[in-house]
């Protein structure tokens, strides 16, 4: 099988939790239909005014921003200023920072962020386990056998 269907075997595999199955039919088509109507006009608006920020906000946001680390490890900042875990790489990432620390590190997350083994990960373990297998082989073929 090549890389890429391996690669997409994988992934629906990730995914399969998320299936639409009979036993979830219900409560999805209610996510599906109803869900929306909980949302009413006046909680748009006041999405619209908290998303709104102000030249003071954004500047303190930028000397944040340069204050911080250029280069960290991606679980550094976890628990180290739990009120700040929003900017940080393992609190809230957002989908274009997943997408980085997917390639970066060959593993995938799954619906629930859990981090899972991708494709590379997996040949790379393969490889590791049966030069493992065969260094123990070796190393039985070559010991004293007892009488």
């Amino acid at each position: 099988m090549t890389p890429a269907k391996l690669r997409a075997l994988i992934s629906l595999y990730h995914q399969a939790d998320t299936f639409i199955t009979l036993e979830n039919l219900s409560q999805r088509i209610d996510d599906a239909f109803v869900g929306p109507l909980k949302h009413t006009p006046m909680d748009a608006m006041i999405q619209q005014q908290t998303d709104f920020m102000t030249l003071k906000r954004l500047e303190n946001e930028l000397e944040r921003q340069r204050m911080e680390p250029k280069v960290m490890e991606p679980d550094m900042e976890r628990g180290r200023n739990p009120s700040n875990n929003r900017a940080s790489w393992s609190g809230g990432m957002g989908s274009r920072d997943e997408k980085v620390m997917e390639a970066l590190y060959g593993v995938e997350r799954g619906q629930d962020g859990q981090i899972l083994p991708g494709l590379d990960v997996l040949l790379e373990e393969r490889e590791r386990l049966e030069e493992d297998m065969e260094a123990d082989r070796q190393a039985l073929e070559e010991a004293p056998k007892a009488v």
